[in-house]
């Protein structure tokens, strides 16, 4: 359960008054020294951090040490938050919590400091836990630049005589202010409440005392919530309570005013004056908790109807998005083209690029062949005939360039050395025939292995032409389709965006339901009654040096998703002389749609509502098909766009014609 709790105490004291030790606090709440293993409690130590301790602190004990040592008689030597945090949140999410405090407060910039987090079920409602954060920190005002050793860093601020500073750090007297204590707590409600909004959930906490929250919910209407903080806040029980026999008394104290509930806000609280001051603790301590328990209830009962409530307007709104009019426009259907032809040429580029992929996997004859001979043969009958085939060109060229040096004086030599070069390559191409018959004849001996592995591969082969012929069909029909698109985007593209060319659920006559633009009820608007009509006065739309008021009138015809604008001016009466204001129609119209952008509503305004979402969702889908099936009929039927608006306005008529008979029927069934 959401609750709130602040404490700030300048250094703890003892029950006698004096200060407790800092070193056995900071172990004491960080669970180190004699108190890492503290029996007896159910209690446990979730997280520990320190921040800002100087060098020759070897951990944050040696640090708190030095300052309980170095502290003056009467001084203090720490300050210290303790904070209480949410169950409903996570540890993580409350451990950013005490890191945005010490932000936001300044500790963490200029202080050295110590926190713990402790988490335990409460006491007295087993159900609930009691998670908690004490603060520890020392409100000398460091500076980086002037580390001070231990002797120097708890001492007063002083100077030289220079002006320059000699020993010890400012102290900060901020936080011993009365109002900075009470602008923390504020702060600290503020990012708690900031935390629960942004998990979308309504609990809050307050800083406020029980008669300020009282006068708030009185004057909210909520008197039963009210009434349950007109009470003696629960006083803090400490230490001396926490021993079994009187941990006892407080259950049973409470056990009795859960009993006598009714009666128990007054007479059991009307005799504390005759208890001992122990038992007037325990008594508030017991009205309170069950005060907080009974307003749980009340709080979460509230809660659940304010789900039900906000569920149900949802469930209205989400009805509303989808029985709203909505209006089709040529610059709706220019923008599908233009998307869909972007789509188009996206989409045959890939299947180009796969049919090529596909085309160049293909096989001939004669690679075919080839492959089967290495697959049963090996590589040495393709690299003999690659070897022959290459000495043969060879071969021929230097014969070729031999017979150009035949009868050319001076060029015996050169005679010669061809000489040599064709008997050498003729000898070699001997030896490489010789040698690829025997491969050859290997080969007409296992040529059935050959053919068999050689029908395989064609099969195969077969296969992966069937596919690319598929493919290049697709391929044209994604090319043909991005052409219509093309060529209708050509046909759109001087025609007027605005022209409507498809209407739904749009009134035959302007009502008070319909809206401006698509975006503003005309309900909502001001109106003024002329002669006995009702006109409609559009905001920001006066004529600032004529005065002119514009507006639509209310039960005009909606043709093309507009209304006729009229102007209304001051004139004089004829019978009285006193100004009066005339209406008088402009040819100029006012659309119910947002000519600027496309009714397909694309990019919707997110919402935290699922329901909503889910209605928004439902009605692009829905304007989405209706606009790809327009889209379609304009690509196959490559009619003119004149004609299509007249295909769409003879269904409208048709609806209409159907909407009469049906409810001439239902007259006559009367």
């Amino acid at each position: 359960m959401a609750h709130y709790y602040f404490e700030n105490t300048p250094h703890g004291l003892r029950r006698d008054g004096s200060k407790l030790d800092t070193k056995i606090h900071a172990a004491y709440i960080t669970r180190s020294g004699k108190y890492a293993h503290i029996r007896n409690r159910e209690e446990d130590l979730v997280c520990t951090k320190s921040g800002n301790m100087p060098d020759w602190a070897d951990n944050p004990l040696a640090f708190w040490e030095q300052a309980e040592l170095h502290r003056r008689k009467n001084g203090r030597a720490y300050r210290e938050f303790r904070i209480g945090l949410q169950e409903e949140f996570t540890l993580e999410e409350n451990i950013a919590l005490v890191e945005r405090f010490l932000e936001e407060s300044g500790v963490k910039q200029q202080h050295a400091y110590t926190y713990a987090i402790h988490d335990k079920n409460a006491t007295f409602d087993k159900s609930h836990r009691n998670i908690h954060c004490h603060i520890m920190f020392n409100e000398k005002i460091i500076e980086p630049d002037r580390p001070l050793a231990p002797d120097k860093y708890f001492k007063s601020y002083s100077e030289n005589q220079q002006g320059k500073p000699s020993s010890g750090y400012r102290t900060n007297a901020y936080f011993a202010d009365r109002n900075t204590t009470i602008a923390l707590r504020k702060k600290w409600a503020e990012i708690v409440n900031e935390q629960f909004k942004e998990k979308g959930m309504s609990e809050r906490i307050s800083e406020k005392s029980n008669l300020d929250r009282m006068q708030e919910l009185k004057e909210a209407g909520k008197m039963d919530e009210a009434d349950l903080f007109d009470r003696v806040p629960s006083p803090h029980l400490g230490s001396s309570y926490r021993n079994p026999k009187i941990m006892e008394r407080i259950e049973e104290r409470i056990r009795k005013v859960d009993i006598k509930n009714d009666e128990a806000d007054d007479s059991d609280i009307a005799s504390v004056d005759n208890m001992s001051e122990q038992e007037k603790t325990i008594a508030y301590f017991a009205n309170d908790f069950f005060m907080r328990k009974i307003a749980r209830i009340i709080q979460n009962e509230r809660l659940l109807m304010q789900k039900e409530i906000e569920e149900k307007r949802l469930q209205e709104d989400a009805a509303e998005i989808m029985s709203e009019p909505y209006i089709i426009t040529l610059g709706d259907i220019y923008d599908a083209v233009v998307e869909k032809a972007e789509a188009a040429a996206t989409t045959t580029e890939e299947k180009l690029s796969i049919y090529r992929a596909q085309k160049k996997a293909l096989r001939d004859k004669t690679s075919l062949v080839r492959a089967a001979e290495r697959a049963v043969l090996g590589n040495r009958l393709s690299e003999l005939k690659k070897a022959y085939a290459e000495n043969a060109k060879a071969l021929e060229k230097a014969r070729k360039e031999r017979n150009m040096l035949i009868g050319v004086p001076g060029k015996i030599h050169e005679l010669a050395s061809y000489g040599h070069r064709i008997e050498a390559l003729t000898q070699k191409q001997k030896k490489i025939g010789y040698a690829l018959r025997i491969e050859k004849e290997a080969a007409e001996n296992r040529k059935d292995e050959i053919d068999k592995v050689l029908q395989e591969m064609q099969i195969e082969n077969q296969s992966k032409e069937q596919t690319a012929k598929k493919s290049y069909k697709e391929y044209l029909i994604a090319k043909n389709a991005e052409k219509d698109l093309s060529e209708l985007m050509q046909r759109l593209k001087d025609e007027q965006r605005n022209t409507v060319i498809f209407s739904k659920r749009l009134p035959k006559a302007l009502t008070r339901r319909m809206k401006l633009y698509g975006k503003e009820r005309i309900g909502n608007l001001k109106f003024r009654v002329l002669q006995g009509q009702s006109f409609v006065i559009l905001p920001n739309k006066k004529d600032a040096q004529t005065n002119i008021i514009f507006a639509v009138r209310l039960g005009d015809d909606i043709k093309d998703g507009c209304v006729p604008l009229y102007e209304l001016r001051e004139t004089s009466s004829e019978r009285t002389g006193k100004p009066r204001l005339t209406a008088y129609r402009t040819d100029k119209k006012m659309p119910l749609y947002d000519a600027n952008k496309s009714k397909k509503d694309k990019e919707t305004t997110p919402s935290s509502s699922s329901t909503l979402e889910a209605a928004k969702r439902q009605r692009y889908a829905e304007i989405q098909d209706k606009v790809s099936s327009i889209v379609n009929y304009l690509t196959k039927t490559q009619e003119p766009v004149g004609k299509l608006r007249a295909h769409w306005e003879e269904e409208q008529l048709h609806d209409k014609a159907v909407q009469q008979e049906e409810k001439m029927y239902r007259s006559w069934s009367m």
